[in-house]
């Protein structure tokens, strides 16, 4: 191509069966093609994965994990997967298991918090302890809280373009070679076509491979940094860099280490904890620094000695985490909106702790009914039923025909009562239940949730709570049931939502300041937050209907993060005007963030 300008005519006849090669139509045919492929390779890729984490989960052969699995390995890595979920404000991500996979690996896959899913290899769940587990799924809880699912996913689209010709190369190779054996078995001759066929697919593997090279350079360079980043994240979440370190240490003396079978690991091999396949070129191409680097950055005395421990760990019983005091509903908490803002899609070991004592002081029944399909639907109208005889029977009567017969055993039990469960463990609690109600089809999400609109008005009255409980079971169950796909960017500026920020702020002053003086003072102190005191006014209680507030919220949703980020600060200022966030308010913020795709930890 460079030395064709250069060639005279004569020179150009005298290449003789090359120069049909030379002539520039034909490099311009060809390199329409190969754009052609890549970019319709990339498009179809990327139309396939539009289903998020779950699609990728089930291409490696991960099966996910039921929430009221009896097998005590999944059980424990579901406790973990809860644990760190509601510590850092994540709604509870499906957990899959790569059950024919004896190698020790992880990852996690997703476009959203909401699609976000953890998959385990069987070696990552049978052969480290509760303490190394804590630390692989804090690494994969730092890819999703850091964004790095939605790169990855993209980059699989990207990468699978560019693999276009190498992958149609080995496809018509292998039709080849199977028509061939074919063709041997009934005794019958080929043609001449065979071999053409074959020099056309080892010229597009010839070719393609140098998009495969290059396919995995992007791959390793993208992949390398952000796991360092994800390991000391996992440090600072679980306070205890041994319980990764171990990991490292396992996979570095474990005969499979952390190298996968799946033949669709190699296009997401960027995705996994630890290298998940083999390369001639591995340190060229390796997606994951070297362990013995990585675990030399988490313990300073590692003398390069692996754990070659290969038989299963030891299930502790996770009852002993219980904390016999119970988890005190806590009357207030001290935050500024600077640090409120900061606190959003971070995670701390004081969260994970504070996440355990909620979690395992929470009635055993309620657990384990939060954990079943069935029963999981009584979760959200155990905080709903009345107190009196007479009208809890009346909404008893209502619900009857809309749940399965296993949520009304929950709701008819004398045994449990929703004052066993304290105003700060009631999000927790139904938390765990998400992922239950996730496994609802469409039929039973629509008698499920004509259930829950009728209770609520039955008294003619949207609480504060029962609209934060709305809000997070639409945003929580309903994208899951109809696959909705999660919100795009459609605003940049503050001024194209005024109106909204205006109504939902003036919600959050009604919900939490008390007296209409009050809650205009707080409405005014929000807005001067972000410097648009002056640009709207406040709207009294008796304006701020609740389903039009939700609306207004779902738009703030489409905002770029700079707009959230300023909303959140402008919101925080409004419920903690004198420095202080009850457990009420508290939920009402959570539901706030979730709506706009934004976790906070638990307080």
């Amino acid at each position: 191509v460079f030395v064709l300008p250069q060639m005279t005519e004569l020179q150009l006849k005298a290449c003789g069966y090359f120069t049909p090669f030379l002539n520039i139509k034909i490099f311009g045919a060809v390199g329409l093609g190969v754009f052609i492929v890549v970019l319709f390779g990339s498009l179809f890729k990327m139309i396939v994965l539009r289903k998020g984490g779950h699609s990728i989960a089930l291409s490696l052969g991960g099966e996910p994990v039921l929430p009221n699995t009896k097998d005590p390995y999944e059980r424990r890595a579901l406790n973990v997967t809860e644990e760190m979920a509601i510590s850092s404000g994540v709604p509870v991500p499906t957990l899959y298991i790569l059950n024919d996979e004896e190698a020790i690996n992880a990852f996690a896959a997703g476009f959203s918090f909401q699609d976000a899913v953890v998959g385990i290899t069987k070696g990552c769940a049978r052969k480290l302890t509760r303490d190394e587990l804590q630390g692989v799924i804090a690494h994969e809880f730092s890819h999703i809280l850091n964004s790095d699912m939605r790169l990855n996913l993209r980059l699989i689209g990207v990468l699978q373009g560019i693999l276009g010709i190498y992958i149609i190369g080995r496809v018509v190779l292998r039709m080849v070679f199977s028509g061939s054996r074919s063709r041997s078995s009934r005794g019958r001759n080929g043609g001449g076509a065979i071999p053409a066929l074959a020099a056309f697919g080892f010229g597009l593997i010839l070719v393609g491979s140098i998009g495969a090279f290059f396919a995995r350079m992007i791959q390793s360079a993208v992949s390398r940094q952000r796991e360092y980043l994800a390991d000391a994240s996992a440090v600072q979440f679980t306070r205890n860099p041994e319980g990764i370190a171990g990991a490292l240490k396992k996979i570095g003396g474990f005969p499979s280490g952390s190298k996968v079978q799946t033949p669709r690991a190699e296009e997401a091999s960027h995705m996994f904890f630890s290298e998940a396949v083999s390369s001639f070129f591995s340190g060229l191409f390796a997606t994951h620094p070297p362990l013995d680097r990585r675990i030399q950055r988490l313990d300073s005395s590692f003398n390069g000695e692996f754990n070659t421990q290969e038989r299963d760990s030891e299930i502790e019983i996770d009852s002993v985490r219980m904390f016999a005091s119970g988890a005190q509903d806590r009357e207030f908490v001290s935050v500024t909106p600077d640090s409120f803002v900061h606190s959003v899609g971070t995670l701390t070991r004081a969260s994970v702790e504070r996440a355990q004592e909620l979690i395992w002081s929470l009635p055993e029944e309620l657990k384990s009914a939060a954990h079943d399909r069935l029963k999981a639907q009584a979760i959200p109208f155990f905080f709903l039923l009345s107190d009196g005889l007479e009208a809890r029977e009346k909404e008893l009567n209502l619900l009857r025909d809309k749940l399965p017969i296993e949520a009304m055993a929950v709701l008819v039990n004398p045994l449990l009562d929703n004052s066993m469960v304290g105003i700060g463990q009631r999000l927790p609690l139904l938390d765990l239940a998400i992922p239950a109600l996730k496994l609802m089809n469409a039929d039973e999400y629509g008698k499920f949730n004509s259930a829950l609109e009728e209770m609520l008005q039955l008294d003619g009255h949207l609480s504060l709570f029962e609209f934060v409980l709305v809000t997070i079971l639409h945003n929580g169950v309903e994208r899951k049931v109809f696959n909705l796909s999660p919100p795009r960017v459609q605003y940049q500026s503050l001024n194209e939502l005024v109106g909204e920020i205006g109504l939902a702020m003036s919600a959050l002053a009604n919900a939490g300041a008390g007296a209409e003086g009050k809650c205009a003072d707080s409405f005014r102190a929000g807005l001067r937050e972000i410097g648009l005191e002056d640009a709207m006014q406040y709207i009294p209680h008796s304006l701020c209907k609740p389903k039009i507030v939700c609306q207004e919220l779902n738009k703030l949703a489409l905002a770029s993060p700079s707009i959230k980020r300023e909303f959140i600060k402008a919101s925080a200022r409004v419920v903690s005007i004198d420095g202080l966030i009850t457990p009420v308010e508290g939920e009402l913020l959570r539901a706030v963030c979730e709506t706009l795709d934004c976790p906070i930890p638990v307080f």
